[in-house]
């Protein structure tokens, strides 16, 4: 079973019920080597974490991921016309440029200041 990248040290693999003593290192994969019955039940538990990445064409942006999952933040659309949204044409170029307010960190661990929406999951 493949064990990604995404997930933390915390997976864990339960047979019917009973955890295994290993789980896979995140970025590798687990082989499971036993005589297998009909209605056996692998269960995986992969925990999400929080990741920062730099973009590959510009290593000076970052994308930050939960688990595999890339966030997005909601911001003004300024002046943007409906139209321009989701057209990536030379026309974009002409728009108003959006102001997007730059994020500051401070040295601090990514889950001090990007937590997750109380009740909406995470």
């Amino acid at each position: 079973m493949r064990i990604p990248a995404w997930t933390d040290s915390s997976s864990s693999v339960r047979i019917n019920g009973h955890a295994l003593d290993a789980a896979g290192t995140p970025g590798s994969y687990l082989t499971i080597t036993r005589v297998w019955r009909a209605g056996d039940r692998v269960e995986l538990l992969m925990p999400m974490r929080l990741t920062v990445e730099p973009l590959p064409d510009e290593p000076t942006l970052k994308a930050f991921l939960y688990g595999p999952l890339v966030l997005a933040g909601q911001f003004a659309k300024g002046d943007l016309l409906g139209d321009l949204m989701h057209n990536q044409g030379p026309e974009l170029e002409e728009a108003t440029k959006v102001e997007v307010p730059a994020l500051s960190a401070k040295n601090q661990r990514l889950e001090e200041w990007i937590k997750p929406v109380p009740g909406q999951g995470g």
